[in-house]
């Protein structure tokens, strides 16, 4: 799959369709930069959040901030030349091998790990991610295993720690279309 060409807007539902996240990701050079708020009404702790996200056309992920809007909550991760993740210039040893992050109300952080792995019909690939829990912003390791059903247009997440997992859509550029129990995109 090439990056998608020019700008992109996007914005997902919840599958309650109480919560929203809107995405607006730009070329900036030979990077891109993914900014978008999350709004999650009918969470246990309603909130509202921001990210900023940047990453290379290889889907590399280089910097991921977050911050709770009306709170004092935020995050700033930062993956250097080795693959580390540094947190305020300090290595966080947790995630030495997490390879992209995954924001738990966000459908964008998907895509990363589906361009950046691209796998082939019927292969499946173990990962990590740093998994970023909102509203509290507490970062973890979170083990996983993506399988590309279909290329393309199908994968099937499974969670390496719990049962949980989910067929899910994604569109040419792969975006998540459809992620059945928790996002469907809007636009």
């Amino acid at each position: 799959m090439q990056l998608f060409a020019g700008n992109k807007t996007l914005r997902w539902q919840s599958w309650d369709g109480a919560g929203l996240e809107h995405c607006v990701i730009r070329s900036e050079g030979l990077d891109f930069l993914a900014e978008g708020v999350i709004v999650a009404p009918t969470a246990a702790k309603p909130f509202a959040c921001r990210y900023a996200l940047r990453f290379d056309s290889a889907w590399h992920t280089q910097s991921l901030s977050v911050a709770v809007i009306g709170e004092e909550r935020s995050l700033l991760l930062v993956m250097d030349a080795k693959g580390r993740w540094l947190s305020s210039s300090v290595p966080v040893m947790e995630l030495d091998y997490a390879l992209a992050p995954d924001l738990s109300a966000s459908a964008l952080t998907n895509t990363l790990a589906i361009r950046r792995l691209n796998l082939a019909e019927g292969k499946s690939a173990d990962i990590e991610t740093a998994y970023v829990d909102l509203p509290d912003i507490a970062v973890s390791a979170d083990p996983q295993r993506y399988t590309c059903l279909k290329k393309g247009s199908l994968y099937l997440y499974q969670s390496r720690d719990s049962d949980f997992q989910s067929e899910i859509e994604v569109d040419a550029d792969g975006f998540v279309v459809t992620y059945p129990g928790l996002f469907r995109r809007l636009i």
